[in-house]
């Protein structure tokens, strides 16, 4: 690697295979206090996250739920260029909020399919109701906010989002 300033330049191998991931799922919360801009902000999000991880692996399918206290939508794409633009996405829910039926779902793709989910990417302010159950795969939560009074599950990966 060489340095760039302070900051490490590492450039990938010019002739590296990319990773293959099976199936990727990404949750929105669709409650009511996920409305307005930080939807907005969500839905930006889902897409350069799909995007940038597509540069270093190549999906089967991506899952994409929308859910407030139930599963509002579920769409699945082989492609992430499928992905609808993100002023024409048709948002469902607005309700309360809970976690449960998306890890539900999850495990039910598993056992139907018998094919392993690579992580759950979950979008959020993080104000609902968690499994008491940690699943098989990686979980990451992509936090709205920081409050220090969450009681986060430890398998949860937090990652927080600054700009909303």
């Amino acid at each position: 690697f060489e340095l760039y300033g302070d900051v490490a330049f590492i450039e990938p191998e010019e002739y590296s295979e990319n990773k293959s991931l099976k199936k990727v799922v990404i949750a929105v919360d669709t409650s009511g206090s996920c409305s307005g801009e930080v939807m907005n902000e969500f839905l930006r999000e889902t897409k350069n996250l799909l995007q940038d991880i597509s540069e270093i692996a190549l999906f089967k399918e991506v899952i994409l739920m929308q859910c407030d206290v139930e599963i509002q939508v579920e769409e699945h794409f082989q492609d992430i260029w499928e992905f609808p633009e993100e002023n024409s996405w048709k948002m469902k829910g607005f309700g309360g909020t809970d976690f449960c039926p998306v890890f539900k779902r999850v495990e039910e793709i598993m056992e139907g399919e018998q094919e392993e989910v690579d992580f759950l990417v979950y979008f959020s302010d993080g104000y609902g109701r968690f499994p008491e159950k940690e699943p098989l795969y990686p979980v990451f939560f992509v936090l709205s906010e920081k409050d220090e009074e969450w009681e986060l599950p430890d398998w949860v990966m937090p990652i927080w989002y600054r700009n909303m």
